[in-house]
């Protein structure tokens, strides 16, 4: 693999989006369950969205959480309910693998806002570094690894409306699904 790929050929190749079940959870009892079935997995697709500020020095608390399992991703709209009880169980068990792109921010984030100290979560920026690919955004890696482009467009979306529209629903979906698989691509590159 080569370490730098133009921002021009990724425009050029052809999109990428997660097209599988997608859970939108809404209320505290709703990511019990959620949680539940998140339970019979150990490796899990990690993100979140936050409303952009675009005032120096702000910053808004998280919309929503994403977390991809084998099946399904499931979008917590954490605006809406308290992290509790199986779900808050979940982020901080060491037994749930939780991959993402520049994960720590998003772990410092749920703690900020939630008090929910988000354990075993692990940034794909290091594996993709020993794997010789400097460039670590998700879009650089989905684009390196797979060939593919995603689409951004929805990144400075308002990720506090509700409901969610389609086009967030599926940004959302796609980031979680991509950090899963690219973990286990990267998991079988050799360095």
């Amino acid at each position: 693999m080569t370490q730098i790929i133009p921002k021009h050929l990724i425009k050029d190749m052809p999109s990428i989006a997660y097209t599988g079940k997608t859970i939108i959870v809404t209320n505290a009892e709703d990511a019990e369950i959620a949680s539940e079935e998140l339970m019979q997995e150990d490796i899990f697709g990690f993100d979140t969205e936050t409303k952009p500020v675009f005032v120096s020095g702000k910053s808004n608390s998280i919309a929503i959480i994403q977390i991809a399992s084998s099946e399904k991703v499931y979008i917590f709209h954490v605006k809406r309910f308290p992290i509790k009880g199986k779900f808050k169980e979940f982020l901080e068990s060491p037994k749930y693998l939780k991959v993402g792109v520049a994960i720590r921010d998003d772990v410092k984030k749920i703690y900020k806002y939630h008090k929910v100290q988000t354990e075993a979560s692990f940034d794909l920026t290091v594996l993709s570094k020993e794997r010789g690919i400097l460039e670590a955004g998700l879009r650089t890696l989905t684009a390196r690894v797979f060939g593919r482009k995603i689409s951004k467009r929805q990144q400075l979306s308002n990720w506090d409306n509700f409901p969610l529209s389609e086009s967030q629903i599926i940004y959302a979906a796609t980031d979680a699904w991509l950090c899963r698989e690219l973990y286990f691509e990267l998991q079988n590159c050799k360095p």
